[in-house]
């Protein structure tokens, strides 16, 4: 049973608690016409520690030579068993994500989005946004065609509801930069930064850090490990630390 268990810790690094969605990792490889993925991450451990933890996600692209559209969505469940048979929920949350790019050349574009989230940890019943903003290709693939560099900045209005506080409505200004190598044709490494402050109130910030390596180990399956850095300059009563770290390992089926 001891090595059933470390067999499915190798498909789950555990969440160790929970972070706004990083949305500009979500892309794929900009191919003309559809193209998609889903993947599931299942973990479990037994011991002194006993939990399940399982995150089915799905994205389907659909881009032209002047358009790049995608929608992503997710979903995690992961509770522990505690004795007499009761059990305890240490992470509930999803999210739905939709994004489109006009390309004017190989420099600019700009794109709208829209998002939908949850997240019962943070006692958050839902986010709702919509935004808009340019994206810059600082580092032309033409020039060095396994590296790209690119700066987003932009503004979106956010509406949250929380069960612990009254809800929230403002504008904030979201802004990133990416950077994404393909150091082999079966490996590649992405990392990126966001910096979102409210508009009104400037003490109100996050910093989203997301760093991860992707190897193909067939033309349909990719395997990824990530962490992620979360820091709310401003979190809702009751919330003990301003920041959140979180590690991932997952297989992806591509298609």
């Amino acid at each position: 049973m001891k090595i059933t268990g470390i067999l499915f810790m190798i498909l789950l690094i555990p969440c160790l608690t929970t972070a706004q969605v990083n949305t500009e990792n979500l892309r794929a490889d900009e191919k003309e016409g559809f193209s998609g993925n889903v993947s599931l991450r299942y973990g479990m451990a037994m011991g002194n520690s006993e939990y399940l933890s399982f995150t089915p996600a799905a994205r389907i692209d659909y881009n032209t030579i002047r358009y790049n559209s995608f929608i992503a969505a997710s979903y995690n469940r992961k509770q522990s068993e505690l004795k007499k048979g009761r059990e305890y929920l240490l992470a509930h949350k999803g999210f739905a994500h939709v994004r489109s790019a006009r390309r004017f050349n190989s420099f600019l574009s700009w794109e709208v989005f829209g998002q939908w989230e949850f997240n019962e940890f943070i006692s958050l019943e839902r986010r709702l946004l919509g935004g808009t903003g340019a994206r810059m290709n600082l580092l032309s693939r033409l020039f060095v065609p396994s590296i790209r560099l690119i700066l987003g900045m932009g503004g979106m209005f956010e509406h949250e509801v929380y069960t612990a506080e009254d809800a929230k409505a403002l504008w904030r200004s979201t802004n990133y930069i990416t950077f994404n190598w393909n150091f082999s044709k079966q490996g590649s490494l992405h990392t990126t930064a966001y910096y979102q402050v409210a508009v009104a109130e400037p003490h109100d910030f996050r910093i989203l850090s997301d760093s991860g390596l992707k190897f193909r180990l067939a033309s349909w399956l990719v395997f990824g490990t990530s962490a992620g850095l979360r820091f709310d300059n401003d979190p809702i009563a009751g919330v003990v630390k301003k920041y959140d770290l979180e590690l991932n390992n997952d297989l992806t089926v591509e298609f």
